[in-house]
């Protein structure tokens, strides 16, 4: 418009343009001024109220009226503010969680509100809300158009202005005319003409898979011209846009500019500026995490959805996908779920529940039983309606899911085994099997969870049941055998929440494992029939009742398995049920021999894994000596060699020496000290230097791992006053009576008395390291023998006169009977007695402890007792057999017979043991509670 402008008279300063031009924008367009403004969506609570229940309808819900949210209720007025204030802001999903705190301060609801009302509206009108702002254009009200401009053009409404722009340019451009401008946006019969040749300007669309490739090439000029585009007055360097510059690329001025000659479209090309676009190609990075490839969950409401378009995303979730997968029956589905199932139910087992996923159990049984078509080529058909079960009951491939096939082992039994025994198997077989194996497999990992074992025996007690039979019934082959124990797990868990006859074909199943060759089928089996109904209220163990001869000798010859606590174990529990029943023991006694052979066993049975518990009464406590107060003398020989070592070495042997570890004594410091300096400070000796104080004693706790040096107070002793107030102290260490060598022999001392008076007596005290060495000495130089030819021997001839006489630290013995001429008697008292004999090569030092002189004596009871749980009650296979004689003591016979000595058979059988009670009552404390409950009930048998 300003080039018009200045093509009206371009001789006018530009300051008077640009006046005008503002003038002229600054004028209100008519269709502006009087436009009203655009109706909201629903202008009413009727219209909102009306739109909402034909839309609940519509869905097939009722219609939304109040929502409730933690004891409020917001009315529909509430919320058809609540609802236009999010429509405001563009719909629900362009809300953010702060923008929500906002929308709802300003409808007035609370801060604790805000959340829970946000999870209800996301809930109740999340999807009307969709409905409203997604969709169609078409189909929503549309702002109504002003009434003055519905018909005219964008040309009618600049002439509709043409007074006012003539009225400017008047006052502005004097003696300048807007014709040439007005001209422009009259109609013309060529406009055709133009119209097409704007056209021609437009480049051809490329193909679909074609990019586009801007032309960047330098433009040739289509028309002659040497003024390129000018610029403002006023505003240097700016380019105007294409409107203002001018029609044909150039300045108009002057009258250079011909209006007829303009065919609608610039002849002057300008090179296109490109920019850089971020795609995926050039940026990965950016499109990396992008979520705007994920698609948008439809909403299934909405019925303006397209349906036949509709994509559902996949689940994110891991549950669900295997879940769904098992259920659809295609294979590769089944092998991805099978496997995430056999990892989920082992390591989340704690949270993986049947509740959770339904159809699961049932997915997984149907899956297992395909067993049978392995080994049969005969497919199960699984009838879940009553009504429809007579219809079908006489095909034996049928059964009875609701309740359980009441003569499922007959139909098994007639069925043919085409499986061969070899191992030669087809990859289909072997997939199909190992599927097979990972549904029973995660069955049997999931029912391990006492919720799961509830639910599946309570939810689909039918279909379990002829499933366990089924999988236990399987042909005898070792490839089947983790079938089967499997099942038998399942059994173990399941069936303390099921009912029982003695018909039932899970019951007579379970037996026929009774007498397996296979010990985990045995004990798994005994623990699944013993488990029968212990769950359940009022309802007994019929288990127990019908149980064969056989199976009852096999049952008894498991409680002589004395090293297999496991299998003895579940024999125990089951005699402990079966016992309960009189009917039961009546029988018993025509398959056992109670009174020499079974009674027995179970008191022999009383001190089974039985733990040694000691108790003990101090009678006398323990004295030992006191340690040695002085430090004992070091030998010339052993001073001899401690000299030829050098610091710290001779001092660590030294201390080795003369010094023990003892945890309950202790030296000073300053003895220990002084003690060193007197042995090794001798200024006339080589090599006679010690080490300082501190080095030293540090080198105590060096030498004795335990030995550590101290600072204790002195008892009584005041702080405060003059005296000293603590010890220095080692801990850990006591001197020896006797200084040992190097080899860790204490040095044997010379006792013979050399002279001295009766007060005080002088002894040799020689010290010798070997006993041959001492004996030589003592022969040789006091007793004056002389050696024989023999090494070791000497001459024992009969002295002239009485001179022999044994003068070792006053012998008392030789002493009373004075002087002997016969040397050869004393030479063997002084031996014997005194002497020390030659050691073996190969003994071993002996340990330095102090002398007992007071020995400790105490009384000791020992008792076996049973073990116990944390509450102080007896388990195990001990207090089971308790149980099982008390149940016989009750349920036995007890008439009188003179098959029995003229008494009944209960007191035949329990008289004859009672001792054996007895002396288990007394060494067993843990069963002395149900052993008296035994003994009182043999005191009460009639006579």
């Amino acid at each position: 418009m300003a080039a018009d402008l200045r093509a009206v008279h371009p001789e006018h300063s530009a300051e008077a343009q640009v006046q005008a031009q503002e003038a002229l924008f600054s004028t209100p367009s008519p269709a502006a001024a009087g436009a009203p403004p655009v109706d909201p969506v629903f202008s009413s609570l009727e219209n909102f109220l009306e739109a909402l229940s034909d839309f609940c309808v519509a869905r097939g819900a009722a219609p939304t009226q109040a929502l409730l949210v933690c004891d409020k209720t917001f009315t529909s007025q509430e919320i058809f503010e609540l609802f236009k204030a999010i429509a405001a802001e563009g719909g629900f999903e362009k809300i953010s969680p702060a923008k929500w705190d906002s929308v709802c301060a300003g409808v007035g609801v609370d801060e604790h509100l805000r959340e829970p009302l946000k999870e209800e509206y996301t809930n109740r009108l999340l999807s009307f809300d969709k409905h409203v702002h997604d969709a169609p254009r078409c189909n929503r009200p549309k702002p109504p158009t002003p009434r003055h401009t519905r018909s005219k053009s964008f040309c009618e409404k600049i002439l509709a202005q043409r007074p006012q722009i003539e009225s400017l340019v008047s006052r502005h451009f004097p003696g300048a005319s807007a014709e040439p401008f007005f001209s422009l946006y009259c109609e013309k019969d060529d406009m055709a003409s133009t119209r097409s040749s704007l056209r021609e300007g437009l480049r051809q669309a490329p193909r679909i898979n074609q990019p586009f490739i801007p032309d960047t090439a330098p433009v040739r000029q289509t028309r002659s011209g040497t003024n390129g585009p000018s610029t403002l007055p006023g505003t240097p360097g700016q380019t105007p846009n294409s409107h203002y510059a001018g029609i044909d690329g150039s300045s108009m001025s002057g009258g250079q500019f011909n209006i007829d000659q303009f065919e609608g479209k610039d002849n002057k090309q300008v090179p296109m500026s490109t920019r850089d676009v971020a795609t995926p190609g050039n940026k990965p990075d950016l499109f990396a995490n992008s979520t705007s490839k994920d698609s948008k969950q439809p909403d299934f409401y909405d019925f303006y959805y397209p349906l036949t378009y509709l994509e559902v995303p996949r689940s994110t979730s891991i549950y669900k996908r295997v879940h769904f997968g098992l259920q659809s029956g295609l294979r590769e589905e089944v092998d991805f779920s099978l496997y995430h199932l056999v990892q989920m139910s082992n390591q989340r087992g704690d949270k993986f529940r049947f509740e959770g996923f339904p159809l699961l159990m049932e997915t997984l049984m149907e899956k297992a039983i395909e067993i049978t078509e392995l080994c049969t080529g005969i497919k199960w058909e699984l009838e879940r309606d009553q009504y429809k079960w007579p219809e079908k009951r006489h095909r034996p491939n049928v059964l009875n899911t609701l309740w359980g096939t009441h003569d499922i082992l007959d139909r098994i039994s007639k069925l043919p085994i085409i499986l061969p025994d070899d191992t030669l198997e087809t990859d289909e077989f072997c997939h199909h099997l190992q599927n097979i194996k990972d549904a029973t497999l995660v069955l049997r990992n999931m029912c391990m969870l006492p919720e799961n074992a509830v639910f599946i025996s309570s939810f689909a007690k039918g279909l379990l049941r002829d499933f366990l039979c089924i999988m236990l019934n399987t042909p005898k082959q070792s490839r089947l055998n983790e079938l089967r124990n499997d099942a038998l797990d399942i059994a173990e868990e399941v069936t303390k929440y099921l009912p029982t006859a003695i018909d039932d074909p899970l019951r007579v199943s379970l037996y026929r494992y009774i007498n397996s060759d296979d010990r985990a089928h045995v004990i798994r089996a005994l623990w699944a029939i013993t488990h029968f109904s212990t769950e359940l209220e009022g309802v007994q163990n019929n288990a127990m009742m019908g149980v064969s001869h056989d199976h009852l000798v096999h049952l008894f010859s498991y409680t002589l398995l004395k090293p297999d606590p496991e299998l003895l174990n579940g024999a125990m529990d089951f005699w402990y049920q079966f016992t309960l029943i009189p009917e039961n023991v009546t029988r018993l006694v025509d398959v056992v021999n109670l009174k020499t052979v079974f009674v027995p066993r179970l008191i022999a049975l009383l001190s089974y894994e039985a733990q040694l518990d000691s108790n003990e009464t101090v009678l006398q406590e323990e004295k030992i000596a006191p340690p040695p107060s002085t430090i004992p003398k070091v030998p010339s020989e052993l001073l001899k060699e401690l000299m030829e070592l050098s610091e710290p070495e001779r001092s660590s042997k030294w201390l080795r020496c003369c010094f023990v570890e003892d945890p309950d004594c202790e030296i000073t410091q300053i003895a220990l000290w002084q003690a060193y300096q007197t042995r090794f400070v001798n200024p006339q000796q080589p090599n006679s230097g010690v080490l300082p104080a501190a080095e030293f004693i540090k080198n105590v706790s060096t030498t004795f791992t335990n030995a550590q040096a101290q600072v204790v107070p002195i008892p009584g002793a005041v702080a405060g006053s003059s005296g000293p107030t603590t010890r220095f102290i080692i801990k850990g260490i006591r001197p020896l009576e006797t200084a040992l060598t190097f080899d860790k022999w204490p040095y044997l001392y010379c006792k013979w008395i050399t002279g001295g008076n009766s007060q005080a007596v002088q002894h040799c005290d020689r010290a010798f390291s070997k006993p041959e060495d001492l004996r030589s000495h003592v022969f040789e130089d006091h007793m004056s023998l002389q050696p024989s030819d023999q090494p070791g021997h000497y001459k024992l001839e009969k002295a002239s006169e009485p001179i022999h006489k044994c003068l070792w630290n006053n012998c008392p013995k030789i002493k009373r009977v004075g002087p002997s001429a016969d040397t050869s008697m004393v030479v063997e008292h002084v031996a014997s007695a005194h002497l020390p004999q030659p050691r073996d090569p190969n003994a071993q030092p002996p340990t330095h402890e102090r002398q007992i002189l007071q020995p400790r004596i105490v009384r000791r009871w020992d008792y076996w007792n049973t073990p116990t749980n944390p509450k102080g009650e007896p388990v195990g296979v001990a207090y089971k057999a308790c149980l099982v004689l008390r149940n016989l003591a009750w349920n036995l016979p007890n008439e009188k017979s003179e098959k029995h000595g003229n008494m009944s058979l209960r007191k035949s059988v329990f008289l004859s043991r009672r001792a054996a009670i007895i002396n288990a009552w007394d060494i067993n404390r843990s069963l002395r509670l149900a052993l008296t409950d035994l003994l009182l009930i043999t005191e009460n048998f009639d006579d």
